[in-house]
């Protein structure tokens, strides 16, 4: 039978379970591109404050009185964070130094040594007594100079509010710059999606905006209060994750993608046009030439769940030396070969279509698992949306006609 601490429990924990769900498939860094590595941080982040956060409003004090110091710069933690994932989304590469990143921390760090100062010299009933205190104005008439008090008004109100401000103007200002320059080279950070990264950037500041409130103004553990809470938290951290993993897969999916040659036509490009300087061994360059072949002959990246798995036995080599080989040798990772397959092969179908295919139809009919990841591709390769390209057809078309 469910009581009221055990609803209490569970409307904590679904938020909790919810971002680590997304986190523990970002959690590994290793060979990832920086705004993967920055989004795991920021997600795993989100999930550690809403950990701690249910151990205190729940009044865990044995729990509390371990991470307290930890709570208020976890919070803290998320804009600089946040920034520095959309930063290296726009990027593409981990261009902030290592000092520039460590000034980006310093609210949270120096709140973190405050909390170790004051909480951590206090006694232990002192301190039970901090966590169990009521902190709303209505509460604080007694603690009104305790130095703990204080730190946690001030770090919420006024460090959050700079860092939030700091963060989000930073971001405007990133993302207006990179809009110019895709008006100048249109094949620019194909891979980003704008009204994607609006979503996360809303999400994360209710989720923080939420928890500070929380935070400051929550009196009791009550179920009304806890699911409004966690209903905010559900929702921002949902949109997050859900929206900051698609982001990832897309990015994924587009940086091997090639840009169309200049010197060539378009259908007549191979994968032994795109090995890099070194020259590959004798086995590597047998795998290159079996997966022209194999590309050519039998279009296997027409079927959406063609796998890397796939291609290996269908060239009879072992996966690792198939992946080594794509990635050392041509210079890019599976889901940018076979895209630039499937690219070349809707402009192909672009350019002799007779039934008018939607480009949803294109996209489906050469091996897209999306709308998204085609126009991403597809940009990237041609410089041009699918739209923007039958125009162009359409125009020269028209232009030679007598």
């Amino acid at each position: 039978m469910l009581t009221h601490d055990n609803i209490i429990v569970i409307l904590y924990s679904l938020p909790i379970y919810q971002l680590l769900f997304y986190a523990i498939q970002l959690i590994s860094f290793k060979k990832a591109n920086p705004s993967r590595k920055y989004l795991g941080l920021l997600l795993l982040t989100m999930t550690l404050f809403l950990v701690v956060n249910a151990f205190y409003q729940l009044e865990s004090i044995s729990v509390m009185l371990k991470v307290y110091p930890f709570f208020i710069p976890l919070l803290l933690t998320l804009p600089p964070v946040f920034y520095l994932y959309i930063f290296s989304l726009a990027r593409e590469r981990d261009q902030v130094k290592r000092f520039s990143k460590l000034i980006l921390f310093i609210p949270g760090i120096l709140i973190l040594i405050l909390n170790f100062l004051t909480f951590g010299l206090k006694s232990s009933s002192q301190r039970e007594i901090f966590l169990l205190t009521d902190h709303s104005p209505a509460g604080t008439s007694h603690l009104a100079a305790d130095s703990l008090l204080i730190i946690l008004w001030g770090s919420l109100l006024i460090l959050l509010t700079i860092q939030l401000i700091f963060a989000f103007s930073r971001v405007n200002a990133l993302l207006k710059t990179e809009r110019i320059a895709i008006q100048r080279q249109p094949a620019h950070l194909a891979h980003v999606q704008f009204k994607w990264v609006y979503i996360i950037s809303v999400s994360l500041l209710v989720f923080v905006i939420a928890g500070a409130m929380q935070i400051l103004f929550t009196t009791t553990a009550n179920i009304l209060s806890s699911a409004v809470f966690n209903m905010f938290m559900l929702i921002s951290g949902g949109l997050a994750g859900y929206f900051g993993m698609k982001q990832d897969n897309l990015l994924n999916e587009v940086s091997g993608v090639s840009k169309m040659p200049l010197k060539t036509s378009r259908n007549e490009r191979t994968v032994q046009d795109e090995r890099m300087d070194d020259e590959p061994d004798d086995e590597a360059r047998e795998i290159i030439k079996r997966i022209e072949a194999l590309m050519e002959e039998s279009k296997p990246y027409l079927n959406k769940r063609f796998s890397i798995e796939d291609l290996s036995k269908q060239i009879e080599f072992r996966r690792n030396k198939v992946t080594s080989t794509i990635n050392d040798v041509l210079g890019k990772n599976f889901h940018g070969l076979i895209n630039d397959y499937r690219v070349r092969e809707a402009i192909q179908t672009l350019e002799t279509d007779e039934l008018n295919l939607t480009m949803d139809a294109v996209a489906d009919k050469v091996g897209f698992h999306s709308r998204s990841s085609f126009y991403a591709c597809f940009k990237k390769y041609t410089g041009q949306t699918p739209k923007e390209f039958v125009a162009q057809l359409n125009n020269n078309a028209n232009y030679k006609q007598p």
